[in-house]
């Protein structure tokens, strides 16, 4: 041990102090896992937005009555008579059938599903998709901002699944062509990839415009033999189901779809429909439509080919919500596209420096806050006190419209959701389950009352007969709601089993849409029938003139045979307007005798009542249906002219005379009932009755009593009628939403 080292030790037995230790240094998170961090709390956050906002929409439990049909047994029918495709989304129906399946539940079920979906989206779009955490940030608050994404995001529509296939495209899509691509064989990664798509087109196949270039881009200078089987093995997912549905329902394309695009609409009224719907958005959502529109610029100045190619699907999808006339519901047809374009986005190669992805964010929040009703503030009382607005040119807010009855903050315990007041008409529908009940909004109702109810939609989303008749013509169409008539004779056919139609050429055509329907699946007459339905040679027995006609001018009297009571509403889908000019022509299949017409009519105004013979005017009378207090129809007995009733009546042809101008008929029945007191009806006595019935035998004229004088009677009238007596009625069961 040299000096220097037996200097500084320590004496023996003695511990040498302790060297002071440095004070530890606080743990300090990385840049990098903080911005980790904040996309998850982000993704929490929209977690959470979408649990406040979560909703079910009428249009859902479309889908949901096909699904609880199908795991009661009843297969996938929305009425269980008749084979029809009342879903435009096949995998989501499937989806949410596992899940109902084990619940038998609807309403939590399907919030559940969407939010799941949603955030598993999202979650991957932050994770997988976003270069970077500060780049996954802005992307996450955009989509958390929109109205439209996260109004989608529940609502129990296809949008959440879409949006989760998107992310998953788009992700594989990157192992193809991305800095670390993956080691798989390339046509192993093409094939995953045409798989995806075939699943997009399962849940929507107008979805495949999005990702359609990117997928060309994929087959781009493989050989065509190696693409084709790699496309036959992609696709076959969606080959089989089209396969079974063309089996099942008779039809490659759902109901919905011909009830949707085979309205007649001339394109112009559409486009400018379209116009509209993207007006709308810039009020409802403009956070949406700058981003999207924003993607597009920057995909164009990157001049990346993946980013254009995404761009031009993007650009292709908004195109057709454009040519389609959008949508109903606001905002709905642009949750994927911006999905999609946020994708876009944080693929693009150029970076933002830290200040520009600040500025966008900015920005980002500016248009998502500056909105009306911004998803983050939204509590349980959306929608309940501003019900005006709603709707505008067509185009609705339709989570305001439902939240009130359908939100899930609006649950309360004990009452079963949705509580909408269109469903106080339940009871009545289930105790008459032999009738076929006309509705408007089928959604709801239609899932409520169960399997054992028959119920024909107007607008023909689920009724493959209405679905093909052409929209009524003029300015009353709404998108995605294209009023149709029901065909004289067409619930009387469905509850008799019996052919009641008017237009002969319609009932055949009927016939041949039942065999493929509710037919034998696969008998041969079926398929022959299938054949002709789907080659188009049966669509000449449409008399599609005569059906675009907003109102009918002439119709049997079996279909005004179902009483109105008084209050009715008169411009129920049951009831039948009239036509100012020609007026309303109501046949009997045979000559009438009664003594009176029972009817219901639009309440303050006045009616010609022309009873015909054989084309030819007998008499002409004037009905006043007097003023109600609750508005709607009243109800009233006409008299009928005695001299008319020997050779008796077939026809009789109503006119409205101007006061309020709204004239409409709900029922018309011969009746052995007289006139009551508020039965105003005078015998203008116009026509060629009394010629007619000349030889026709006269009433014998009452003997006055022998004891007491009597004053002089007036000259008889051929319209007097005795006191009346009440008819008896039937209560209509068409329940519905207001148009």
């Amino acid at each position: 041990m040299s000096a220097a080292e037996t200097d500084d030790a320590a004496p023996r037995g003695e511990e040498a102090p302790a060297t002071p230790a440095a004070p530890a240094e606080p743990a300090v998170l990385a840049p990098a896992a903080v911005d980790r961090l904040l996309v998850t709390l982000l993704v929490g956050l929209f977690a959470l937005v979408v649990v406040r906002t979560a909703w079910m929409s009428d249009d859902a439990y479309i889908t949901l009555r096909t699904v609880d049909n199908f795991v009661s047994g009843y297969g996938l029918t929305w009425n269980t008579f008749e084979r029809v495709q009342a879903y435009t989304h096949p995998l989501w129906m499937f989806v949410l059938s596992a899940f109902y399946f084990i619940t038998r539940e609807a309403f939590f079920t399907s919030i559940f599903v969407g939010l799941l979906t949603s955030t598993a989206a999202v979650l991957l779009l932050a994770r997988r998709i976003m270069p970077t955490p500060r780049i996954a940030l802005v992307g996450v608050l955009a989509l958390l901002l929109s109205r439209s994404f996260v109004d989608y995001s529940t609502g129990g529509l296809e949008n959440p699944l879409l949006h989760l296939l998107l992310a998953i495209f788009v992700v594989r899509e990157a192992n193809l062509y991305g800095p670390t691509p993956s080691q798989d064989d390339p046509a192993r990664r093409r094939l995953h990839l045409t798989i995806i798509a075939a699943l997009v087109m399962l849940t929507r196949l107008d979805a495949i415009l999005l990702i359609a270039p990117v997928l060309a881009l994929a087959y781009w200078r493989v050989p065509w033999r190696e693409g084709l089987k790699t496309a036959a093995l992609g696709f076959l997912p969606l080959v089989l189901w089209e396969l079974f549905s063309l089996v099942y329902y008779g039809f490659v394309l759902p109901n919905t779809a011909y009830a949707k695009l085979g309205h007649g609409i001339h394109d112009w009224h559409l486009l400018s429909q379209g116009v509209i719907y993207y007006i709308h958005q810039l009020s409802h959502d403009p956070l949406a439509l700058m981003v999207t529109t924003g993607s597009l610029a920057a995909a164009v100045a990157s001049r990346d080919r993946r980013s254009l190619l995404y761009a031009l699907g993007i650009g292709l999808y908004l195109l057709y919500i454009l040519r389609i006339g959008g949508d109903f519901m606001a905002g709905r047809f642009f949750t994927a596209p911006l999905f999609l374009a946020v994708a876009t986005l944080g693929r693009i190669p150029r970076r933002l420096p830290t200040y520009g992805l600040a500025g966008v964010a900015g920005l980002v929040a500016l248009l998502g806050l500056g909105v009306s009703q911004p998803t983050i503030t939204s509590d349980r009382e959306f929608g309940v006190e501003e019900r005006e607005g709603l709707i505008d040119r067509g185009v609705a807010d339709e989570r305001a419209f439902y939240y009130p009855h359908s939100g899930l903050l609006r649950y309360v315990r004990g009452v079963r959701m949705p509580s909408h007041p269109w469903l106080r008409g339940v009871k009545g529908l289930r105790k008459a389950p032999e009738r076929v009940h006309v509705m408007l909004g089928i959604g709801m109702i239609g899932y409520v009352v169960g399997p054992e109810v028959r119920i024909i939609d107007i607008y023909g989303l689920a009724d493959p007969l209405i679905a093909r008749l052409p929209a009524k013509a003029g300015k009353g169409w709404r998108i995605g709601h294209f009023d149709r008539h029901v065909p004289a004779g067409y619930v009387e056919t469905l509850e008799d089993g019996e052919d009641r139609f008017v237009d002969a050429k319609l009932a055949e055509y009927n016939r041949q849409l039942r065999l493929i329907t509710a037919g034998p699946i696969f008998s041969g007459e079926r398929w022959a029938a299938i054949w002709r339905m789907n080659t188009g040679r049966l669509d000449d027995l449409i008399d599609v003139d005569f059906y675009r006609k907003p109102l009918y001018s002439e119709l049997p009297a079996y279909a005004l045979s179902r009483p109105k009571d008084n209050g009715y509403g008169w411009e129920e889908i049951d009831t039948y307007r009239i036509p100012k000019e020609e007026g309303l022509t109501i046949r009997f299949a045979e000559r009438q005798k009664k003594i009176g017409l029972d009817v219901s009519l639009a309440n303050n105004d006045d009616y010609t009542f022309q009873l015909m013979r054989e084309g030819e005017v007998v008499t002409t009378l004037k009905v006043t249906a007097k003023k109600l207090k609750e508005g709607g129809l009243r109800r009233m007995v006409v008299a009928v002219p005695t001299p008319i009733l020997a050779l008796g009546y077939d026809a009789v042809r109503v006119h409205g005379l101007a006061k309020d101008g709204k004239f409409s008929v709900g029922h018309l029945l011969p009746t052995d009932a007289k006139p009551g007191k508020d039965d105003d009806t005078k015998d203008e006595g116009k026509g060629k009755g009394k010629e007619k019935d000349k030889g026709a035998k006269k009433p014998a004229a009452k003997k006055p009593p022998a004891k007491k004088p009597v004053p002089k009677p007036a000259p008889a009238q051929p319209d007097a009628a005795e006191p009346a007596t009440t008819a008896p009625t039937t209560a209509s069961t068409t329940v519905g939403p207001p148009k």
